[in-house]
């Protein structure tokens, strides 16, 4: 079976969607519910971290990493030095609303 096409156009492997349970037919009504939208929206979210220079002002990266260091790897490689601060970006009430 190939890819499925949802109501807003993302693709999603079949074998992919078996391990969260989430029917063909609901993704492609756009029927997926709430609560699993919220949950995958937290899922994204325990990957996003917020990288800048300790020392400087300038430009703060998003990064999307499986854990605090590689997210602090990948701001070291991206910004030249070793001088950065790292942390995991910190939900609010809303899944959809995070601080920076």
């Amino acid at each position: 079976m190939g890819p499925v096409v949802a109501k807003h156009g993302w693709m999603f492997k079949p074998k992919l969607l078996n391990r969260r349970r989430v029917s063909c037919a609901a993704l492609r009504t756009g029927g997926i519910d709430m609560m699993e939208r919220d949950t995958a929206y937290r899922t994204i979210a325990k990957h996003l971290f917020r990288a800048h220079r300790k020392y400087e002002g300038g430009r703060t990266l998003i990064i999307l990493a499986d854990n605090l260091e590689e997210a602090t790897e990948k701001a070291v490689e991206v910004f030249g030095l070793d001088s950065v601060h790292v942390k995991r970006i910190d939900p609010t009430d809303d899944p959809q609303v995070y601080e920076i």
